[in-house]
């Protein structure tokens, strides 16, 4: 491996004994061994519930984040990030409350909240994401709902609005949605693309050809590597690792896309060095 500092994003969690498979695969041990095999030192955690009814409860949400934030209080190797519904009405101040118990960043999934990106009513939401410096997540590619609602091209206006506000755009639209992502990253220096099943394909599978574009438009400082963990096995991860060590960048770029931009990121808010 080029370096011993690899920092995984987009690493989804359960609780043990909520797992959806009868084995206790994603859980926070299960994620752990994976690290240590692979040789990654962080890791960007999201909270996660064991089932996808046609919309998540606030309850739920509170529920998983709640025990996330307990969990990892004093775990130097995991950020944890908040998964929310950004138009509850307690949103703002539940938000407020998370980052005193340690949450580092956002992830907002807009099928399973129901959320459209550019809902004027989330303005204030936005603002204090931004004013807190908080990293925000946002699933991007086709799941299910209404594109109109979820498309990429959203997140422009978002990024305009908020030019200090971190966007991370997970899965750069998949294969329907890649040239919106790309758009909108190349048009807003704070938004970074997130590449998750980049070599696996799949609704959200990236090219080869997209990734060298990636490379040329934005440059490797805002391309950020992640697993969406646990779908990713540790063969998935390893090997992922090896073909990002095999691109013909520079070393500097390969660690940039392997953690380094991803720690940047998250800085501010990570006390846990």
């Amino acid at each position: 491996m080029i370096n011993n500092s690899i920092c995984l994003d987009h690493c989804h969690v359960y609780q043990n004994g909520v797992s959806p498979s009868k084995k206790e695969v994603g859980t926070l041990s299960h994620l752990k061994n994976i690290m240590k095999q692979s040789g990654v030192k962080k890791a960007v955690t999201f909270a996660t519930y064991p089932y996808q009814p046609p919309r998540i409860s606030e309850k739920q949400l509170t529920q998983v984040n709640e025990w996330l934030l307990f969990t990892l209080k004093g775990e130097k190797k995991f950020l944890p990030v908040v998964q929310m519904d950004p138009k509850a009405n307690d949103a703002i101040k539940k938000l407020e409350e998370y980052v005193k118990k340690g949450a580092v960043g956002i992830k907002i999934h807009p099928i399973d909240t129901k959320t459209t990106f550019n809902d004027p009513s989330l303005e204030n939401f936005y603002k204090l994401a931004e004013r807190l410096e908080l990293p925000v997540t946002f699933h991007t590619g086709v799941h299910g709902w209404y594109l109109k609602n979820y498309r990429p091209l959203l997140l422009d206006e978002i990024a305009q609005n908020h030019p200090k506000l971190p966007i991370i755009l997970a899965h750069v639209g998949g294969m329907a949605f890649f040239n919106e992502a790309l758009a909108v990253l190349q048009n807003n220096p704070n938004t970074y693309a997130g590449l998750v099943y980049n070599r696996k394909e799949g609704p959200l599978h990236l090219f080869p050809e997209q990734i060298k574009m990636l490379l040329m438009t934005i440059g490797p400082e805002r391309i950020i590597y992640g697993t969406d963990f646990p779908t990713s096995s540790l063969e998935d991860i390893k090997k992922d690792i090896e073909d990002i060590e095999n691109w013909p960048i520079t070393k500097e770029a390969k660690s940039l896309i392997l953690g380094e931009s991803l720690k940047k990121l998250y800085k501010k808010k990570d006390k846990r060095k």
